[in-house]
């Protein structure tokens, strides 16, 4: 069984598990844990999508923090383009997600941030694009919540073949989804058979 300290490594994790998770039930990736938490804490379909605007635009600009005034001219544009009530920019800075202070707003977490940006990037990239996209050092960081809702195994297979130890001992314990654990314990089990084929003094 994927262990719960093994799935949530940070004290936010557990912080944010111990918010939503209150049935016992447990989920086996960070980004469900995320995705289960934002959308108890900001139901609304607009409040959401302003949501990932956000995150992106702070993280393309390196802007950990926004001033009050900034903030509400970027998530007026956003409301404006989703054809959604200006209130939207209010239930966003009061769902819990981020910190408001007298003039600057950030995300509660850089890893709440980081999760709007994953989604923000999974409806704007696929495939080959995608891959290009996370191999970039300013989104590698966005892989492990990316991975677990990629259907397509040549993607996953894509991304797998460039991920470094931590994240494929991630994936090997199903802490990325299911795809991407059955794609590394294949993997893992056809380097298994070629070692045995080529060395057959090696019992395994």
């Amino acid at each position: 069984d994927f262990g719960f300290s093994e799935a949530f490594s940070t004290a936010f994790d557990l912080s944010i598990a111990g918010r939503s998770c209150r049935n016992g039930s447990l989920p086996s990736t960070r980004w469900e844990l995320y995705d289960s938490y934002t959308r108890r804490m900001l139901p609304s379909l607009a409040a959401r999508a302003t949501a990932r605007d956000l995150a992106w635009f702070m993280g393309e600009n390196f802007r950990p923090i926004l001033s009050s005034a900034e903030y509400e001219r970027i998530t007026e544009g956003y409301a404006s383009e989703l054809g959604a009530p200006v209130t939207v920019i209010e239930e966003v800075s009061r769902s819990g997600l981020l910190l408001v202070e007298a003039d600057a707003i950030a995300f509660e977490h850089d890893l709440l941030k980081d999760f709007f940006r994953a989604e923000h990037l999974l409806r704007g990239a696929s495939g080959q694009v995608l891959i290009d996209r996370l191999l970039e050092p300013k989104y590698a960081e966005l892989a492990e919540l990316v991975i677990p809702n990629i259907t397509d195994e040549g993607t996953i297979r894509g991304l797998l073949s460039h991920a470094d130890p931590r994240l494929l001992s991630l994936g090997f314990r199903g802490g990325l989804g299911p795809l991407a654990q059955s794609v590394i314990r294949q993997q893992c089990s056809d380097l298994l058979l070629k070692t045995r084929d080529t060395l057959p003094d090696v019992k395994i």
